[in-house]
């Protein structure tokens, strides 16, 4: 079993204090108190386990997940069997789901533009790709906008570290 804590101001698991079963996050406010996570955008990313009926190991799904600490969608190799609800098919449906209220500029529609002084990156969530863009102003605040493709990739295309889980 893992081993998480219920951060009851965020309303998550937080890695290290108590245990997961089945998809509940058991709260340590008391002996006998509760707390059931049923939104599948607060439980942590898990890569699940192989199927028992997988025995050459083929069953992979690259999937995302949102990471609640890093307020973004992860890309994460998903084994098959097991784990948390936190797992969509697409960037897009992560993005949606979750982190519509994060704060993110990955989230905020862009429009791909031919002409303009400046070219900039905007992150496209249904492709889960970088692209460049022409904009006639230099500002990157408060839009779905990035001054390098570098930057751009670094905040909205990030690869899930895994931490090992048993579930």
């Amino acid at each position: 079993t893992h081993h998480w804590r219920w951060a009851k101001p965020l309303n998550v698991c937080h890695y290290f204090a108590y245990i997961i079963r089945c998809n509940t996050c058991i709260s340590v406010f008391g002996p006998h108190s509760t707390a059931r996570v049923s939104d599948p955008c607060k439980f942590p990313i898990s890569i699940g386990r192989h199927c028992y009926n997988d025995t050459r190991f083929v069953t992979r799904h690259k999937v995302f997940g949102y990471n609640y600490m890093t307020h973004r969608c992860e890309r994460f190799t998903y084994l098959g069997c097991g784990g948390y609800k936190n797992r969509f098919s697409t960037a897009a449906e992560c993005w949606q789901k979750c982190a519509g209220a994060s704060g993110s500029k990955c989230v905020l529609k862009s429009v791909k533009r031919r002409f303009g002084g400046f070219s900039k990156y905007y992150y496209n969530m249904t492709s889960d790709t970088c692209e460049s863009s022409r904009y006639w102003t230099n500002r990157v605040n408060g839009k779905n906008r990035f001054s390098t493709l570098a930057d751009c990739e670094r905040s909205c295309k990030a690869n899930h570290t895994h931490i090992r889980d048993d579930v």
